[in-house]
Formats: C-alpha cells, sequence, structure tokens
C-alpha cells in the first residue's frame, strides 16, 4: 500500500514536471531528437 502511494506522488510529481515545460521547450527538445535521428540515420544508413 506504501508502494502505490509512493508511485502515485511520483507520477503526480512527473505530470507536474511535465507541464511546466513551456511548448518552446518541448518544440526545441523535438527539434533536436529529429536532429540527432537524422545525424544517427546519415551515419548508419542500413539501420532501419
Amino acid at each position: 500500500e506504501k508502494a502505490k502511494v509512493e508511485a502515485s506522488k511520483l507520477f503526480n510529481e512527473m505530470l507536474h514536471m511535465a507541464n511546466v515545460v513551456t511548448k518552446d521547450q518541448y518544440d526545441a527538445l523535438a527539434a533536436r531528437v529529429t536532429e540527432l535521428e537524422g545525424k544517427l540515420h546519415k551515419e548508419f544508413p542500413n539501420n532501419d
């Protein structure tokens, strides 16, 4: 039961942190991920 409480507390904290991230920050992060994926794809073209 205690573990369940801990888990839901952690989940709520994660949700709160996710809400703190602004749309701009999220877009910037998404762009970086896309860029990294592009680089990986160029370096390892056969790795589909």
